[in-house]
């Protein structure tokens, strides 16, 4: 069985529905506009294996205020506010321009843990979990539950002081924290975003299976898990400013002449004591 909270426009549940159709896949998406997108590809294709759900997963059950962002693929909507000042203070959060809301919508909202005893759901095989500032909080929503989640995918910010949203109590120090006391392994970390401001991390209960496992549940080869999973280029591929390469490439090129004049000194030097040497 595979959750997939934070569903979107369902490039990881129908991916792997289609792909994996004797596997359970429960879906979580509140925002109306793509729960219906989600239904309509559901009936269309008849995946009898996915369960879509319009609810908001957090640390409570009762309702709240869903902030929409039509932008993009609507992927930053969240029942959080942004963080004006950490946007504004970020070159790369300042960049986006995804980062507005346009309007809410009142959603119901669960714990994993309510679902959980609800549906009577004995063990989840993976989670993915994508919520816009709230994954890891979600995770722990699970409570007496957690075991039986084996592994799973999740993003945080790289530090709380750079976080995307308001009251995002999370980041790569808390994430780790909370696998290591809770049992899991560390399978991946890798950088979200250029600017390494957030981080995808990978998680498993069973390390020595995991490749295995991925395989099984057919996750290798969909966008959204191999594309959060990549190999990440070095630095020297990242896309600087033009005026930002050449003013490093500048003072790169002064310190190496610096360096070739210093040798060429030292060689001069040894020169001079090998000449007077050889005359005792």
């Amino acid at each position: 069985m595979i959750f997939d909270v934070g569903a979107n426009n369902g490039l990881f549940c129908l991916e792997v529905a289609r792909k994996k159709p004797d596997i359970i896949l429960h879906a979580f998406e509140p925002n109306s506009e793509l729960y219906r997108h989600l239904c309509t590809i559901k009936n269309k294709e008849n995946l009898s294996n996915l369960h879509i759900h319009k609810l908001a997963i957090s640390d409570y059950t009762g309702s709240g205020k869903l902030n929409i962002s039509d932008s993009a693929d609507k992927g930053c909507s969240s029942l959080l506010d942004f963080n004006e000042i950490n946007i504004k203070n970020d070159k790369y959060w300042r960049s986006r321009t995804d980062l507005k809301y346009s309007h809410t919508e009142e959603v119901s909202i669960i714990t994993l843990s309510s679902f959980i005893k609800e549906e009577r759901i004995d063990v989840i095989d993976f989670i993915k979990i994508d919520a816009q500032g709230l994954d890891l909080s979600i995770l722990a929503s699970s409570g007496i539950y957690l075991d039986i989640i084996k592994a799973g995918m999740l993003e945080v910010p790289s530090v709380a002081s750079n976080s995307l949203y308001e009251s995002e109590s999370q980041d790569i120090h808390k994430a780790l924290n909370f696998f290591s006391s809770n049992g899991y392994t560390i399978k991946a970390i890798k950088p979200n975003d250029m600017a390494c401001n957030e981080f995808n991390i990978f998680f498993t209960k069973n390390p020595e299976t995991w490749f295995d496992m991925i395989n099984e549940l057919g996750l290798v080869g969909i966008d959204i898990f191999d594309g959060k999973n990549y190999w990440h280029h070095h630095s020297r591929y990242m896309n600087y400013d033009e005026s930002e390469v050449e003013s490093r490439l500048n003072k790169r090129i002064i310190n190496l002449n610096e360096e070739v004049e210093r040798l060429n000194n030292r060689i001069l030097e040894l020169d001079k004591e090998i000449l007077r040497l050889s005359r005792i």
